[in-house]
This record gives C-alpha cells, structure tokens and sequence, in this order.
C-alpha cells in the first residue's frame, strides 16, 4: 500500500557529493569520509555523469593495494585463518 504512494523524490538526498574521473583515488575517499557520504558522482572532463564511486568501491580498491599481486581471496584467507 504504502510503497505504490512513495516515490525516489520522497527519500532520496539531494545533497550529493561530485568528484572528477581524473582525480586521485586517495583524494576522493578522503572527501567521502570527510562528508560522511556513502558514494559520490564521478563526471567527465565536460561535467557529464561518468559514473557513481561507492564506499565499497573504495574498499574494493584497498584490498587490491593491500593484497598487492596476489589474488585477493588467497590474501583474505591467508589472514582470517586461526
């Protein structure tokens, strides 16, 4: 019932936070935290959508640094096994 009412406009934020696809990795996680956000758009060099960059993205991206050549599951059980 409720849910054929409610519409995105009602609950989404409409203060959205944008970075470049140029710009550093380290840089736009940084902004992510600083404002509190969950994800942020990524535009092109004209202003045009790119793309969204996600907290999970971010994560995603420090797994890989972290497990440097390795597969990154083989890094994940190599470090959880007790």
């Amino acid at each position: 019932f409720w849910s054929s009412r409610l519409c995105m406009k009602d609950i989404m934020n409409t203060s959205l936070l944008s970075v470049y696809a140029h710009e550093n990795l380290g840089v736009v996680a940084f902004k992510l935290s600083r404002e509190k956000k969950g994800s942020a758009v990524v535009l092109d060099e004209n202003g045009d959508l790119y793309g969204i960059f996600t907290t999970t993205d971010a994560l995603n991206a420090l797994v890989e640094i972290l497990a440097g050549d390795a597969d990154p599951a083989e890094f994940y059980r190599q470090y959880t096994q007790t």
